[in-house]
């Protein structure tokens, strides 16, 4: 190749691999966004992902513990909502929010409805050993 590539097109390829579910592939191309770009946690992320989709448990816990190793640090997912002119920011696992335990109970009780209208989740995407 005449240019030398840059982390993001690796980790585009990267997130394609995931999506197929290429294992072989997906790692070359983390490797290569990683030596690129060894604190961006995205190609660890897609890399994980890529091995979870796969039940490929220890290499997740692999892909976690290089990344404690490194010092490679994730975002927690985030999102906010406004009321009454009040912005509510919502972290994930953070139950900080003045209103947690209504807004658990609120939820709790809409899980519950869904289930006995007959809803069924789609955890084919689920990307948790428990």
């Amino acid at each position: 190749m005449p240019i030398k590539p840059v982390a993001v097109l690796w980790r585009t390829l990267l997130s394609a691999c995931r999506i197929a579910g290429n294992v072989e592939l997906g790692k070359n191309a983390a490797e290569r966004a990683i030596s690129i770009d060894p604190m961006d946690n995205c190609s660890y992320t897609l890399l994980s992902n890529i091995f979870a989709s796969k039940g490929m448990w220890a290499d997740v816990k692999r892909v976690r513990e290089r990344m404690d190793l490194e010092g490679v640090l994730k975002e927690p997912g985030c999102s906010w909502i406004e009321v009454n002119n009040e912005t509510n920011v919502f972290i994930a696992r953070d139950r900080t929010h003045h209103e947690s335990n209504l807004i658990y109970l609120v939820l709790d009780n809409l899980i519950m409805h869904n289930k006995g209208a007959g809803y069924v989740p789609d955890i084919a995407t689920l990307l948790i050993n428990d």
